[in-house]
């Protein structure tokens, strides 16, 4: 629930909602591309491949902690 909460403050600043918007946008992106990536390329990457089948069907509300922070990735 808090996160939640952490995704909708950005829209009180003026043009927050654009970075908000552009973030998460970015995070469905990069989780689709793990969804379609071949479970033999993430074995050699040393990716579980389990892990990244659960990470590739999360929401995208549901980010890691600081994403749609200020001081966060951008």
């Amino acid at each position: 629930m808090i996160r939640a909460l952490a995704f909708i403050r950005p829209l009180a600043r003026p043009l927050g909602w654009v970075a908000t918007y552009l973030r998460a946008r970015e995070l469905q992106q990069s989780r689709r591309a793990l969804g379609f990536l071949d479970p033999r390329l993430m074995r050699d990457a040393g990716i579980d491949v389990e892990a990244a089948r659960r990470e590739a069907e999360r929401p995208v509300w549901d980010a890691p902690a600081g994403w749609f922070d200020r001081h966060g990735p951008y």
